[in-house]
């Protein structure tokens, strides 16, 4: 994991922060006009060329952010301003991409081709909790509408019913299909997924993300003598800090795996204090960096706050390294 950056505009910040290769943007920003561009850390940098994210779905809209993440050769950085006028109340919002795989820092798993009956494929690959399927159009995609078994290591995070991906625009576009992920578990449904098309051809290929289910990780090939032991999932949005109305702000929810410990410890928090912690959970070092104190975590709908991050490393002594998250 990529330790968290925070980078300060004129009016606004945009912290920065990666789990596998997905990097996650949080922009907040004040009731003026935000401004500015900074250099984009390599850690950082998306997979492809430019690209523009907007705090609203219509760019004529006053007060509208918009946030353009721009990589040229020698020269990658953010620029961040409004459009038409500066808002006129604080707000923040979440811009996602999947990172440049030059610069990961997590080995890619075994890919998965699924062949439908037309010819189309999806090719399924993970990197950390991120899945990309790459779908190739057949002769006849609007004619397939079986679905193929989905291995459980390419599972959405969630429980949700379906996730249907698109090309672009509406269904009646000319060219347009898409790609729907079942995950049905409460029905009993298998994990599946099925193509289609909304419309008359060409198809052209196409690649959409999720984000995994970190319960269904892949085997650990490294040399964690803990890693074993890591059969829980949990949530956890990181704290960013307290906005100018007072207002605690997160990032998006991630899946970390781990061990969760729910029984009663008395702890000591960031500022010495005592208290009563009612559970831990023990995860890899590398993921503590998620789990500042006052970060929310959640397992089985219940939502607690971290109490202190204490990461365990041993350096040449090559004990097993771990991070333990007193939670409240």
């Amino acid at each position: 994991m990529v330790a968290p950056i925070t980078l300060t505009f004129t009016n606004a910040t945009v912290t920065l922060s990666r789990v596998g290769d997905m990097v996650t943007a949080v922009v907040s920003y004040a009731a003026a006009a935000p401004s500015g561009f900074q250099a984009l850390p390599v850690a950082f940098q998306p997979t492809a060329g430019d690209l523009t994210f907007v705090s609203t779905g219509n760019y004529s809209a006053p007060g509208t952010i918009t946030m353009q993440v721009s990589v040229v050769v020698g020269d990658a950085g953010i620029g961040l301003g409004g459009y038409n006028s500066p808002p006129t109340v604080a707000g923040s919002f979440t811009a996602r991409w999947l990172a440049d795989p030059a610069t990961s820092d997590t080995p890619a798993g075994a890919a998965t081709t699924l062949t439908f009956s037309d010819g189309s494929t999806v090719t399924l690959s993970r990197v950390g909790n991120v899945v990309t399927a790459a779908a190739v159009p057949g002769t006849n995609p609007n004619t397939v509408l079986v679905t193929l078994p989905l291995p459980i290591m390419f599972s959405p995070s969630g429980n949700l019913a379906a996730y249907e991906f698109k090309t672009a625009g509406t269904y009646g576009e000319p060219g347009n299909w898409f790609i729907t992920v079942m995950e049905t578990p409460a029905f009993g449904s298998a994990l599946g997924v099925s193509v289609g098309a909304g419309s008359a051809g060409p198809w052209a290929p196409f690649t959409v993300q999720w984000l995994a289910d970190a319960s269904t990780a892949p085997p650990s090939t490294d040399d964690d003598e803990l890693a074993e032991f890591y059969v829980h999932s949990v949530l956890v949005e990181t704290f960013l800090g307290t906005n100018g109305y007072g207002e605690d702000t997160f990032a998006p929810a991630v899946a970390v795996g781990g061990f969760l410990d729910d029984t009663r410890h008395l702890v000591r928090s960031q500022t010495a204090e005592q208290v009563v912690s009612e559970g831990q959970f023990y995860t890899r070092p590398e993921n503590g960096a998620l789990f500042p104190a006052d970060s929310r975590v959640t397992v089985d709908g219940v939502t607690s706050r971290v109490i202190r991050t204490n990461t365990n490393t041993s350096g040449n002594l090559d004990l097993p390294d771990h991070a333990v998250i007193s939670l409240t």
